[in-house]
């Protein structure tokens, strides 16, 4: 929360679409309240689509199994949605430390613009 909150605060005030893909033991909600109690008018963010909290079992498994390619190809739709969209980037953090060895990096942060 240390770094993800002021990570995704800067990348609303820079006109960024922003994609938190949760991990556990974080939640959904935990996450939005922590933005609320740190970003002003959080709330008109979440409500115009600039930043999307998903739960990792939506954003990395599908049906309970990761496949990297898919994983890939949503991220290639979200940058090209982001540009479509006016927004001037995206920023998303990327922690697939509940998936096991065979997934990849434990933590990822990046931002395309």
């Amino acid at each position: 929360m240390d770094i993800l909150v002021p990570y995704f605060k800067a990348g609303l005030e820079n006109n960024e679409l922003c994609i938190w893909i949760t991990s556990q033991p974080l939640e959904v909600e935990e996450a939005k309240t922590s933005m609320k109690r740190n970003v002003p008018d959080f709330d008109v963010y979440l409500e115009k689509g600039q930043i999307e909290i998903i739960p990792y079992t939506s954003g990395y498994l599908k049906e309970g199994i990761f496949d990297p390619d898919r994983v890939v190809n949503s991220w290639v739709k979200k940058i090209n949605q982001a540009l479509a969209r006016g927004y001037d980037g995206l920023r998303a953090p990327g922690d697939n430390r509940g998936l096991g060895k065979k997934a990849g990096m434990d933590l990822l942060i990046m931002r395309i613009k």
